[in-house]
């Protein structure tokens, strides 16, 4: 047993769409504290810029 949980699960998927590869990543995890989310996601709006 991992932390709390019995059986901890992560999803990957992918797939092509409008000429470019859409990734997904899922998991049954305790999640993300939503004081977190603008500077956890934040840095992937700054990666999408990148390229």
């Amino acid at each position: 047993m991992i932390g709390c949980q019995a059986a901890p699960r992560i999803e990957i998927d992918a797939h092509k769409k409008d000429g470019s590869v859409q990734c997904c990543v899922r998991d049954n995890g305790i999640g993300i504290d939503p004081r977190y989310h603008d500077k956890i996601f934040g840095l992937f709006d700054q990666l999408e810029t990148v390229w």
